[in-house]
Formats: C-alpha cells, sequence, structure tokens
C-alpha cells in the first residue's frame, strides 16, 4: 500500500508537471535566442545561419540573434552550447565538421555529438569546390596534377578539420603531394589561392562561387556525387579526374541535451515551415545548397553513419588526431 501510495504520488508529479512544461513551450521565445556559430563572419555557414535565424525570428516574434565564436575547428561553439542551460535559448549552427569530422580529429573533444546534444533538425547540404588561382595554366585536373608534381613546395589551404580532410583525402587519391597551410578565415584562404601564395584548397560552393564570378578563383570541380542544379556546368570531382571521389557537407541546428521536447519540436516546425518559403528556395538556388531533413527518429542513426564515414575519410587519408 505504501509502494502504491509512493506511485501515485510519483504520477501525480508528472501530471502536475506536464502543464508547466507545455506552457513553457507555449511561450517560447519570450526574450532573445542566441545562435552560436563556431566560424567567422561572411563564411558560408555564417550566411546560412543568419539567414535561417532571421526566418525564426520573424516566425516567433523574438529576435534569434547570431553570435560567431570562431577557433579550434569549430569546437570553441560546440563547447559553449553542449554546456548551455538547456531552455532552448542558447543554440548551435554547426556544419559536418562539428557533428561528425571532429571526433576523428581531436583526442579529447570537449563535448559528444551524439549526447550532449538535441538536434532540432538538419537543414541543408552543401559541396565544396576544389579551386587555385586564376592566373594557374592548368585547366583540368590531370593537368593540375602534372603541374604540381613538378613544384616541390606545392601547398594548399586549409580551415577548419572538414575541408583539410577533404583535401587530404583528395591528395591520397589524386596522387598529389602538397603542405597544409592553416587559415581561420575562408575569407584568408581565399586571399592567397587568389594571389598563388598556396596552390590550391577546398572551399565551400557558396563563398567559392562568389570569389570566381568576381575572378579571383578558378574552379576544377564539386566534391558532391553529382552535379549542382545551379551551376551544372561544373563537373563532379569524380568525372574530372578523380573517380569515386565525395564528400557532402551538411548543416544542422542543435540545442543542448535536455532541452524539452515541446521546444524542440517548435524550433523544428518554425525550420521546416521555412524551408517550404519561396524566398527561401531561392536562397537555397543562389547559394548552391539544397534542402536536408530527417525525421526526428532517423537523426541518431544518421549521426552515428556520418560519423563513422568521416573516421573512414580521415583515416584513410592519413591524418592524426591533434
Amino acid at each position: 500500500m505504501l509502494f502504491n501510495a509512493f506511485r501515485c504520488a510519483g504520477l501525480a508529479s508528472i501530471i502536475l508537471a506536464l502543464p508547466v512544461s507545455i506552457a513553457q513551450a507555449e511561450s517560447y521565445p519570450n526574450r532573445p535566442v542566441t545562435i552560436s556559430v563556431g566560424y567567422s563572419a561572411g563564411a558560408g555557414m555564417d550566411v546560412a545561419a543568419r539567414f535561417f535565424a532571421a526566418k525564426l525570428s520573424k516566425a516567433s516574434g523574438q529576435q534569434f540573434i547570431v553570435v560567431n565564436r570562431p577557433g579550434a575547428g569549430g569546437n570553441l561553439a560546440a563547447q559553449e552550447v553542449a554546456g548551455a542551460k538547456p531552455d532552448g535559448y542558447q543554440l548551435l549552427w554547426g556544419p559536418t565538421a562539428t557533428f561528425a569530422a571532429n571526433p576523428s580529429l581531436f583526442k579529447h573533444l570537449p563535448y559528444d555529438p551524439r549526447t550532449s546534444y538535441t538536434i532540432v533538425s538538419t537543414v541543408v547540404e552543401y559541396g565544396f569546390l576544389l579551386v587555385t588561382g586564376p592566373q594557374t595554366p592548368a585547366s583540368t585536373i590531370p593537368e593540375l596534377k602534372a603541374q604540381l608534381a613538378q613544384k616541390p613546395n606545392a601547398t594548399y589551404g586549409g580551415l577548419g578539420s572538414t575541408t583539410v580532410a577533404i583535401a587530404e583525402r583528395f591528395k591520397s587519391m589524386a596522387g598529389i603531394k602538397a603542405a597544409h597551410v592553416t587559415y581561420k578565415a575562408m575569407q584568408d584562404v581565399v586571399r592567397d589561392v587568389s594571389a598563388a601564395d598556396v596552390d590550391f584548397a577546398m572551399v565551400d560552393v557558396p563563398f567559392a562561387m562568389q570569389q570566381a564570378k568576381a575572378g579571383k578563383l578558378k574552379i576544377f570541380g564539386v566534391t558532391l556525387p553529382h552535379r549542382m542544379g545551379a551551376a551544372p556546368d561544373i563537373p563532379t570531382l569524380s568525372e574530372a579526374g578523380v573517380p569515386g571521389f565525395e564528400a557532402t557537407g551538411w548543416m544542422a541546428l542543435a540545442a543542448p541535451a535536455g532541452t524539452p521536447p515541446e521546444i524542440v519540436a517548435q524550433l523544428r516546425r518554425w525550420i521546416i515551415a521555412a524551408l517550404g518559403d519561396a524566398d527561401t528556395q531561392k536562397f537555397l538556388h543562389d547559394n548552391y545548397y539544397e534542402p536536408f531533413t530527417l525525421e526526428p527518429a532517423k537523426t541518431d542513426q544518421f549521426l552515428k553513419s556520418q560519423i563513422e564515414k568521416w573516421r573512414e575519410l580521415i583515416t584513410s587519408a592519413g591524418i592524426k588526431p591533434i
């Protein structure tokens, strides 16, 4: 009888708590929300985050403010949000690097991609472009390979863990030798590639396309497994001379683990609705993104498979965790 009394009391507590949780979700947000981005302002990651932050602001009636926390391959922002109060007021806009590549690139990652967060939604996927400066004599990958083979001190520019892993994988599969030069901002990578201070780089598509249209970069191919609908003249790297090469990036909005499911669900509804807007579709087309959402029940399995995929990519490229 005593057990029954405790059980009834426990059930009563849960029932009483439910209206509070629901009320929190219904009133969310009642103050500004911060979205942390682990990369510098102006980069492709930041542009996408700010676009969807504006969408969330419009849908919710509160400001969703993007805060840039560049450094450590995106880990500074990821760690900050992982330790934040799980109330929906501090979120993370993160790429493939944060959720899939970094576990294999850092010995002591200050967060766990699968347990430190609740993924609100994956949002978009995208590719990377292999680029050189506009003055590069080569116009094809075989020509670029021959050109670099005659340069004993060839280099490539890398920003963040993902582009380095992709570039190293490309080097391995293409039989190219080049030393990695580390950068903190994509603008700096493009500046030095354009000036031929480094020989090539892997740059996220939106930013690279802008610079190529301005005459600052020459494009050799995209890492996606298919050509881009918005730029069908650009071949895949697999088509261009590295058969089987493929690397796809994606972005997701995440909340700290333990965030009330009603708040997570509300944020997801706003994101899904935003993806259906005509101006969003134009934004995605203009920036060479594709919408990419998963059912919540499939998200953890997706993360698990992506972590394994990037572990294989990084290991095969010979990259050692730091």
